[in-house]
C-alpha cells in the first residue's frame, strides 16, 4: 500500500499601484505574435542558442556531475513559457515533459483563469503513443482547470523528451494571464515516484 499527502499553501498577494508610469506611443502600439509559429524545446533555464547548446554539451562531458543535475534534467513544463496574442485569437500551449527516468504513469492538473481564457481542445501528444500500442491517454475539463492521465502498459515507460498534450486556447478577455502546472503526479514502471520541476506559460492578452 502507497499513501501520499500533499498540501499546498496559497498566498493572495494585493499590490497597490503608488505612482503612475511614463508611457509612450511605442508601448501602446500592439505586438503580434504567430502562437502558431513559435515551438521551443528546450525546458526553462536552458540555453536557446545552438551554439551556446554545443558548448554546454562539450563542458558537460568533461566535468563530474553536480548533485541536483540529475533532478534539474527531470522537467515538466509548458511552452511557449511567455508571450502576446490579440483578443478572440486563438492560441496552443504544449505540456512538455523531460525524463531521464523511465515513466510508467503520471497525471496532470493544468490551471487557467476563465476571465481571460476558454479552452477549446486538448489534442494529445506523441508520449502514449511512444509508450505502446496498450498505452492510455485521458483527458478532463473544466472551465478553470484541465487534468491530463497518461498510463503504459505494464513494465513499459517513457524517457526522454517530448509532447503529453496540445491545450488550444480563445483568448476572450484582455490582461495578464497565466497556464500553470498546478499538479502532478509521476511514477516509474516499478512503482517509484519521480519528481519533476515545473514551468508555466505567461500570455498578455491585448
Amino acid at each position: 500500500n502507497r499513501e501520499k499527502d500533499r498540501t499546498d499553501i496559497f498566498l493572495t498577494i494585493t499590490p497597490h499601484i503608488i505612482r503612475p508610469l511614463a508611457l509612450s506611443d511605442e508601448d501602446a502600439k500592439p505586438v503580434w505574435i504567430d502562437p502558431n509559429n513559435i515551438r521551443t524545446s528546450q525546458p526553462p533555464g536552458q540555453a536557446a542558442g545552438v551554439e551556446q547548446m554545443a558548448e554546454q554539451a562539450a563542458l558537460a562531458e568533461n566535468q563530474p556531475a553536480e548533485p541536483g543535475e540529475e533532478e534539474a534534467a527531470n522537467a515538466l513544463y509548458l511552452t511557449p513559457a511567455s508571450f502576446e496574442i490579440p483578443k478572440d485569437r486563438e492560441f496552443r500551449v504544449n505540456v512538455e515533459l523531460a525524463s531521464e527516468k523511465e515513466i510508467g504513469a503520471m497525471t496532470i492538473n493544468i490551471g487557467f483563469n476563465p476571465q481571460h481564457v476558454k479552452l477549446k481542445e486538448i489534442v494529445e501528444g506523441g508520449i502514449a503513443k511512444q509508450m505502446g500500442g496498450q498505452a492510455r491517454f485521458t483527458s478532463y475539463s473544466s472551465e478553470s482547470n484541465c487534468t491530463l492521465g497518461i498510463t503504459g502498459p505494464l513494465g513499459q515507460g517513457f524517457k526522454g523528451q517530448g509532447i503529453v498534450a496540445a491545450l488550444v486556447f480563445t483568448a476572450v478577455g484582455p490582461g495578464e494571464t497565466a497556464v500553470t502546472v498546478g499538479s502532478y503526479s509521476a511514477y516509474g514502471t516499478t512503482g517509484q515516484s519521480v519528481v519533476l520541476s515545473t514551468g508555466d506559460s505567461k500570455i498578455l492578452i491585448r
